[in-house]
């Protein structure tokens, strides 16, 4: 049997909750974590319409890009859409699970998901997250590869396309153990010294939980001892937007073309460039990054959402912009979560929702 649980637990090592930005709202909204799932829907938006999918195809779960709550609620009424749609859901047994901001930044996620439709490689992130910790606990030398092993084996010490790094030094360890204490080593009610290595791993945050319970169940000592410093160097593995070269230059006329294409025939452009051959790109809306892009080299920077500001700071950088749409410049994202659910659990999930624009164009 699966669960929302097991899935919801699947979805946050993919795209671990503490990713998402503060103001953000994501994880399961609406539900039990407890009911089984068969069919499941991923959409990047629940509308009526989704949801009226949902039911008519006796799903469990739904999945979406977008929270259906953004604020904290204080309460679920009919006064208001999200409202509406919320005791729907619960009336006719579905739960909604959200991965917003976190889809964005993960390897993997929305960003990295529109770079490779656009034929993108050597890919990096754009603007990386600080979420880097540095454990460093204290092991007695007979125990020193049993805990260094376990903590890579949960994920410590990953540095780029090295596993398992650590830093070790060598040192005496002194305690005394009190009235009914258990050592591993030394005796109780006296002064003990052991020979101990201070063994160091970087850690990131939303490894953090898994690690510490590899390290404790791995050590010998009753109590650990091991401390925690945040870090200023950034994870560079996960964060907003991604920057990457195409395969060949190419001319920004046929670029265009590429990403009408691959995202929408409706995209707008501004500024222009006669070659283009690095591109920055971000998923929904990224004005924000344009100066990080344009310091990266980037030619051209793929999003949606540009404010007419902000396409005036682009041109004075030299940087070409298209705008593909918030919602267009998610649909790989969401297409590639959906077949990722498909492949990891056995259920069946329906074809994703990829709502079209709330804009239209006019004659």
């Amino acid at each position: 049997m699966t669960s929302v649980a097991d899935i919801a637990q699947y979805l946050d090592k993919l795209a671990p909750e503490s990713l998402a930005e503060p103001w953000d709202n994501v994880g399961l909204q609406v539900g039990r974590e407890a009911l089984e799932v068969t069919k499941l829907l991923v959409c990047l938006d629940v509308t009526d319409d989704v949801l009226e999918e949902a039911i008519s195809k006796e799903c469990q779960l739904i999945v979406a890009h977008h929270p259906l709550f953004f604020r904290e609620i204080t309460s679920v009424t009919g006064a208001t859409p999200s409202g509406q749609l919320a005791m729907s859901a619960i009336e006719n047994g579905l739960a909604i699970y959200v991965a917003h901001t976190n889809l964005d930044k993960a390897a993997g996620g929305v960003s990295d998901c529109l770079a490779a439709s656009l034929g993108l490689v050597d890919v990096k992130v754009l603007s990386a997250k600080d979420n880097l910790l540095k454990l460093v606990v204290f092991v007695p030398q007979g125990a020193l590869e049993q805990v260094r092993k376990a903590l890579g084996d949960a994920g410590a010490g990953s540095i780029g396309l090295y596993s398992h790094c650590s830093y070790g030094v060598a040192g005496t360890g002194s305690f005394q153990p009190l009235a009914g204490a258990r050592p591993s080593v030394g005796d109780v009610g006296r002064d003990n010294q052991v020979d101990e290595v201070r063994l160091e791993v970087e850690v990131r945050k939303t490894d953090l939980a898994r690690v510490s319970e590899a390290m404790i169940a791995a050590h010998p000592y009753e109590e650990v001892a091991y401390d925690l410093y945040e870090l200023k160097n950034s994870d560079r593995s996960v964060g907003l937007g991604r920057v990457g070269n195409l395969k060949k230059e190419i001319g920004f006329d046929d670029f265009v073309k590429i990403c009408k294409n691959q995202i929408s025939e409706s995209i707008r452009v501004s500024g222009f460039v006669e070659r283009v051959k690095r591109v920055a790109v971000c998923g929904g809306s990224g004005s924000s990054l344009i100066d990080k892009a344009s310091r990266a080299g980037a030619d051209v920077m793929v999003t949606g959402d540009i404010k007419y500001h902000d396409a005036l700071t682009a041109r004075d950088l030299g940087l070409a912009l298209v705008d593909g749409g918030h919602d267009a410049t998610e649909f790989a994202g969401i297409q590639s979560l959906s077949e990722r659910l498909s492949g990891e659990f056995d259920v069946d999930v329906v074809a994703p929702r990829l709502n079209r624009s709330v804009w239209r164009e006019v004659e």
